[in-house]
């Protein structure tokens, strides 16, 4: 399994506290309240309220300061599937009270619940409406942590020897670039393949699964204040194609250096930056980083912004390394490649000053 590490890529001042120990072992003794008899359906069935009531908090840790709807869903269990669900769709952080109020009275009614690893952008779910990314997010199991791996914001046990894990983000990232990075970080911890997708439904802590005899309680492990600039796993977590995506890769140890400087060399307007941070890179149509296309993109807004040639070519060879796209990192003809790129920038520009 691909460890991500501590030691130093962290972006937040604060020192947090290593992973409890009890993450790294089975959880042998259930709870009282999973002793509970089931509940038959809309017969209501008392719920554990600590988490429902950190709820608020447990959401700003997973949403950040983005706007949108919360989309949560609920369902009956009933042979291992789930039926009769009901989906709504809350403003946030604005209806944040009446979403846990909601969640409260359906989990009372025995159902399940789950939200969506983003908010949307209008009041559906669907790939088009999400959100932009405040966190990555994970569904692993408990063999998967070890010590030293990159520590989750929030972790969750949504099932006996299931984990749900939450990395926040320094800064938000746009669907696409979130998608990707949750791909690849699904491949990194051998996590659920089908986990990482846009629109992804995660348990609502403090609910309980009805997959299980004994209900039992999705609750909090861990709560931490660490956040993460995106970079550092769009730098050191393995690229994904399709062909990659089915085997389970070896494992093997991925030690994180510092996290690598991000300001541009010249100032930059919001959306440049934006390209210039990575988060607006150009898509093939498997959904993989189209990176001539993005290195180009990247030439444009330095040259607009008034760059020097020869800074420019600088400024991409380390955009290919530090974005860990490598079109022509470590290549002979490196320099010739980027040069390349600068040209043709430079060129576009002469031929649309003849034409104005």
């Amino acid at each position: 399994m691909t460890e991500l590490r501590l030691s130093s890529c962290r972006t937040t001042t604060e020192t947090t506290a290593p992973l409890r120990r009890s993450l790294y072992r089975k959880q042998n003794h259930p709870m009282q309240e999973h002793e509970q008899p089931i509940p038959h359906e809309g017969q209501h069935r008392p719920e554990v309220t600590d988490d429902l009531g950190r709820l608020p908090s447990l959401w700003d840790a997973v949403y950040g300061e983005q706007h949108g709807y919360l989309a949560l869903l609920s369902g009956l269990r009933s042979d291992r599937r789930l039926t009769e669900t009901r989906e709504r769709f809350f403003p946030f952080p604005a209806d944040a009270h009446n979403a846990v109020e909601w969640v409260r009275l359906e989990a009372g009614l025995g159902r399940e619940l789950y939200q969506c690893g983003h908010l949307v952008v209008r009041p559906r779910r669907r790939k088009e409406d999400a959100a932009r990314l405040s966190c990555l997010y994970a569904d692993i199991d408990h063999s998967d942590l070890v010590a030293g791996m990159l520590e989750p914001t929030l972790l969750v046990e949504s099932s006996p020897g299931r984990l749900q894990a939450y990395w926040r983000l320094t800064r938000p990232v746009s669907p696409v670039v979130g998608e990707e990075l949750n791909r690849r970080l699904a491949q990194a911890l051998h996590a659920d393949p089908s986990g990482w997708d846009l629109t992804q439904l995660l348990r609502v802590p403090g609910t309980r699964n009805h997959k299980y005899a004994e209900a039992p309680v999705v609750r909090v492990l861990s709560q931490s204040s660490a956040r993460y600039d995106p970079n550092v796993f769009a730098v050191h977590l393995p690229q994904v194609s399709d062909r990659q995506a089915a085997p389970r890769s070896p494992r093997r140890a991925l030690e994180l250096p510092p996290t690598p400087a991000t300001a541009p060399p010249v100032q930059l307007s919001r959306p440049a930056q934006a390209v210039w941070n990575g988060e607006d890179a150009k898509y093939a149509a498997a959904g993989l980083v189209d990176r001539s296309a993005s290195l180009l993109r990247i030439a444009r807004v330095l040259y607009e912004a008034g760059m020097e040639p020869a800074g420019i070519v600088t400024a991409l060879a380390e955009r290919d390394a530090t974005l860990g796209w490598e079109k022509y990192t470590g290549r002979r003809d490196a320099a010739a490649q980027y040069q390349a790129i600068v040209q043709f920038v430079e060129h576009g520009a002469r031929t649309r000053r003849r034409r104005q």
